[in-house]
């Protein structure tokens, strides 16, 4: 009993260690008068009310508040500065005495001319999962004692309605003042940004600035307007939008000072002054225009008037000219299909369409008409029907009314097809798309191959092949397929056989087949600093198919007709081609190569198979094994049911069929 007691307390133990360590605790949204204390620079922990963090990078999720309290918000350096520094102040006094010393002495340091390597002249921290219906005072401390120079940082603070406040701090020798925001605003999502770097009075050499502490505190202030319209961050408003807003809780028959403004100009302020009413006309505002406003509450306050300053919010009218909400998106198609592609505007009203294909000769684009094959030309819907290779291009749409046009994006018309073909029948001739191979100071040699005549490669210096530069790069679909017959199973591993190579060894910009560096060391689809086999092992003196395909979200991978296996990938692929070689490393490909392509689209598993079962007739079972196919034939017949018969009323229980 008494070792069963221990067991059970080992098990409760790690279970609380595994609730802590996968964050199963409770997580709470921030509410009013919830303090988050962040420190910068000391060794990481989460405890005693701080956050303490140690890298001025990466991202910090689940920051406590001041009662320890685990909350959603969390804390990312998109980008970071150079490192902590120790040297702040071990005894704050005035109005930093309210922060512990153990936060005060450390910070985040940044610099703009070289030091230890590194020159960050500014840093970036975002505050996140904040409660947009909250607003959020932030007060910031930096020091940096034994300096007498100036080391003043700049900190600007981005929320809903864009920059709201910049702060000014110099940390030289500061023991005791702070710099405290005034209400923030966060962005609808949650968001509060602080861009910090040095300030204007700053003179150190190195251009030193420092982060020591922030401490952040939400409010839910009632004595301002709320509830905006426009939104704060609206677009697309029309121009003869009203303002309007929901009035304080916290003011008893509240007046209102409304002031709006453009971003451009922010100098020239209109008003409107001292009114009751929770809405006002600001006339016919500016299409295409970012405008700002604020609405300020008079609080009567019993005869003693108080004006308490509003937020600032945003947003941007309607553009004059045609608005793309949804834009045309790129076709993809086979010979002879249809390629459709379509727009749609905010508004449509007495507006023109124009589609244009994208041609040197035009520079504005050349207009495209109807003419029974190509219908819509003049509409928000262009169809090109029977599509062919002259088809091939970018297309966009002009919308015009009477403010002028506007461009939709442009979308590529892909038709998909076989882009190159290398039989390799005693040439290296591309006998689709011209990309013929060639070798360096050598003439190629051929041998019997598995159709006709075959590559055959040394492994001697420069007995490898290159078409150039091929037209799939990026992330475009694709696929590549062709034979292989090594005759050596001394050639390194990581050897290519052929496909998209690059010069560099770079991760995700290769797409090539090759014998792979590990699983078995046999024949691989490699992307670079990510492979996948094909074969369990190296087969030499066997012909073996080997095919890959990418859509753009999912790279597979074929044997022999048969797929093996798939995996999400985005690729950036380089685009050089190579036979018997990748365009990074000095290992030569030992054997036969034959009936190399290259196509522009992913084939689907049936069109893989194809290509295998028009050399060596047979099947491939695509899709798998279908159920009871008891023979493993890939299909369900008679023969089954053969099987399935003579085993009906086979019994193998004991007692009841086994004495």
């Amino acid at each position: 009993m008494k070792n069963s007691f221990k067991l059970l307390c080992s098990i409760l133990a790690l279970v609380v260690i595994g609730l802590s360590g996968t964050g199963l605790y409770a997580q709470e949204a921030v509410v009013a008068d919830d303090v988050i204390n962040i420190d910068f620079g000391g060794t990481f922990a989460a405890s005693g009310g701080w956050n303490t963090l140690n890298n001025p990078y990466g991202t910090y999720t689940n920051l406590i508040t001041s009662t320890d309290k685990i909350t959603t918000v969390s804390i990312a350096f998109p980008v970071r500065v150079n490192g902590t520094n120790s040297n702040g102040t071990t005894a704050p006094t005035g109005d930093a005495a309210i922060f512990p010393s153990f936060t005060t002495s450390d910070s985040f340091f940044g610099n703009d001319v070289d030091w230890s390597g590194r020159t960050d002249p500014k840093g970036q921290l975002v505050l996140a999962n904040l409660d947009p219906d909250l607003q959020y005072e932030l007060t910031f401390f930096a020091s940096r004692m034994g300096v007498s120079d100036n080391r003043q940082g700049q900190y600007a603070i981005t929320g809903g309605g864009g920059l709201i406040e910049t702060l000014y701090l110099n940390a030289t020798a500061n023991t005791d003042k702070i710099v405290t925001s005034q209400l923030i605003l966060p962005t609808v999502d949650g968001t509060i940004v602080i861009d910090f770097q040095k300030g204007p009075e700053n003179n150190n050499s190195y251009g030193f600035f420092y982060l020591g502490l922030v401490s952040i505190k939400a409010v839910k202030e009632i004595h301002l307007a709320s509830s905006p319209s426009p939104a704060n961050g609206a677009t697309l408003v029309p121009i003869d939008s009203q303002f309007s807003w929901v009035a304080p809780t916290g003011v008893t028959n509240p007046r209102y000072n409304l002031y709006w403004w453009s971003s451009s100009d922010p100098n020239t302020v209109k008003e409107k002054l001292d009114f009751a009413e929770t809405s006002a006309d600001p006339g016919n505002l500016i299409n295409g225009t970012e405008y700002n406003w604020r609405v300020d509450v008079i609080d009567p306050n019993n005869g003693a008037p108080i004006t308490w300053k509003g937020f600032k919010w945003s947003f941007t009218t309607i553009p004059a000219t045609p608005f793309v909400v949804d834009q045309p998106e790129d076709q993809r198609v086979f010979p002879g299909d249809m390629a459709t592609y379509s727009i749609s505007l905010e508004d449509s009203s007495e507006t023109s369409y124009q589609w244009l294909k994208v041609d040197p000769n035009y520079p504005t684009g050349k207009p495209l008409v109807n003419d029974g094959r190509i219908t819509g030309a003049q509409s928000d819907t262009l169809m090109i029907a029977n599509a062919g290779l002259t088809d091939e291009g970018d297309y966009f749409c002009r919308a015009t009314n009477g403010a002028g046009p506007t461009d939709s994006n442009t979308a590529i018309l892909v038709i998909n097809r076989l882009l190159s073909h290398w039989p390799l029948d005693g040439t290296l001739t591309d006998i689709v798309g011209g990309k013929d191979g060639t070798m360096t100071d050598k003439e190629p040699d051929f041998a019997e191959g598995v159709i006709a005549d075959a590559l055959s490669l040394s492994g001697e210096e420069n007995d490898w092949v290159t078409a150039g530069m091929v037209d799939i790069t990026g992330n475009v679909p694709r696929t590549i397929a062709g034979w292989a017959y090594g005759t050596s199973d001394l050639m390194a591993t990581w050897t290519g056989v052929f496909g998209l190579s690059n010069t560099a060894g770079i991760s995700g910009t290769f797409f090539d087949i090759q014998r792979i560096g590990n699983s078995g060391n046999g024949y691989g689809i490699h992307q670079h600093n990510w492979e996948r086999p094909i074969t369990d092992s190296y087969p030499v003196g066997e012909w073996v198919f080997l095919a890959a395909s990418h859509d753009g979200t999912t790279t597979r991978w074929y044997g022999n007709g048969t797929l093996i296996g798939e995996a999400a990938r985005t690729l950036d692929t380089y685009g050089l081609w190579t036979m018997g070689k990748r365009g990074d490393n000095a290992n030569q490909f030992i054997g036969l190569i034959d009936d190399v392509r290259l196509y522009n689209y992913a084939l689907a598993p049936t069109e893989v198979a194809k290509l295998w079962t028009d050399i060596m007739g047979g099947y491939v079972c695509v899709g798998g094994t279908p159920m009871y196919d008891l023979n493993e034939d890939c299909i369900v017949d008679i023969n089954d049911l053969a099987l399935f018969a003579s085993q009906w009323m086979a019994c193998n229980r004991y007692p009841q069929c086994i004495e």
